[in-house]
């Protein structure tokens, strides 16, 4: 009789990244939070089965869920009680009870206000604005911004705030500068004047101009869409902190105001998936494979995942025709995925299949 494969130090756990390629002409990504400032932790936790005593196989566990926005400063907006929950209501781009239009001193002209306007909030300019890097922590609204500072999006917030007070047409860009790492991302504010966008970023010398120079073009997202951002990044900062039905809120806000993005909805699929609901689950996976095919791939990683979960519960409890389904599974996922399967952790996992079909 073929002995199980419970060898852990044979079946090392780590991380399988993918790299699609976007689609619509968007640039190519690792799929990752959105970040101006570091990598987050994915959503989905390690949930594999922990035997006393030689455990078999471990999955491989992809960077599941893609792109997050940057999590800086601590938000000044109250956290919302856990019975009441997170509030969908929230406009990042509110700028009432503020007193900013005095102090800027805007005029009827929308060009000379963009200058104004970047002139004023810049880094080092007249509102002294900070940026901050304070990773793992709440969005900031525009109010907060312009109070306390903030990275990347926190910024961008309080200048489309003031834009879109002002009247000033425009909308947002989310780049990925071609010097950072593919985990970095900004959003950008823009101003259509003379039917031309120009950028607002006010973490750069000019005004036109970015923070690091070249970048590829993600989305480009009007006033009411750039609202989404700041929702999805709370969705994230909810999965971080194991909050499902918050997070859950929070993405599904992001969708209404924007169904184009493709990192909200495969996280939706993720959550939906651990919270049961099956079929909300597949209807988010799909479209998150719709708007980028890499998904399908990172698809397959998450079943390869389960497949190997559920073959390593089938063997501790004696269920060796469940054992031999998923094990066989998950070598099969883990080919068309192109799972770099390390040769001792596919031996181990061919071996528990034919130990399985020996005991049947």
């Amino acid at each position: 009789m073929k002995t199980l494969m419970f060898n852990q130090e044979t079946m090392p756990r780590g991380r399988h990244t993918v790299k699609p390629k976007l689609v619509a002409g968007a640039a190519a990504a690792t799929l990752f939070f959105i970040s101006c400032t570091t990598m987050a932790e994915p959503v989905r936790k390690d949930t594999t089965p922990q035997p006393a005593q030689n455990a078999p196989a471990q999955a491989i566990r992809p960077e599941e869920t893609p792109m997050q926005f940057a999590q800086v400063g601590t938000a000044q907006v109250p956290k919302p009680a856990k019975k009441q929950g997170y509030d969908t209501s929230i406009d990042p781009f509110s700028l009432n009870g503020s007193d900013i239009f005095q102090k800027l001193g805007l005029s009827g002209d929308s060009k000379a206000n963009v200058q104004r306007i970047f002139s004023q909030l810049r880094i080092g300019g007249e509102q002294n604005l900070k940026t901050e890097k304070r990773p793992g922590k709440q969005p900031r609204t525009a109010v907060e911004a312009l109070e306390k500072g903030g990275d990347c999006s926190d910024l961008t917030n309080l200048v489309i705030g003031v834009l879109k007070t002002a009247g000033v047409p425009g909308g947002a860009f989310v780049v990925h500068f071609k010097v950072d790492p593919p985990d970095l991302l900004h959003m950008i504010a823009y101003a259509e004047i003379e039917g031309k966008k120009v950028i607002i970023d006010p973490q750069a010398t000019e005004l036109g101009r970015t923070t690091k120079g070249k970048y590829e073009l993600l989305f480009d997202v009007d006033y009411d869409q750039a609202r989404a951002f700041y929702h999805r990044e709370y969705g994230d900062y909810f999965a971080r902190n194991d909050r499902k039905a918050d997070a859950i809120k929070a993405y599904e806000r992001a969708v209404e105001l924007f169904d184009g993005d493709p990192n909200v909805h495969y996280n939706l699929g993720l959550l939906y998936g651990k919270s049961g609901d099956d079929a909300k689950a597949s209807q988010h996976l799909k479209r998150a494979e719709q708007l980028n095919p890499g998904y399908a791939v990172n698809k397959k990683i998450t079943d390869f995942n389960t497949a190997v979960e559920e073959g390593i519960k089938a063997i501790q409890e004696g269920r060796w025709a469940d054992c031999i389904f998923y094990m066989k599974a998950a070598l099969r996922l883990s080919a068309e995925a192109s799972i770099p399967l390390p040769n001792k952790q596919k031996e181990a996992m061919e071996e528990n299949v034919k130990a399985c079909t020996e005991r049947q």
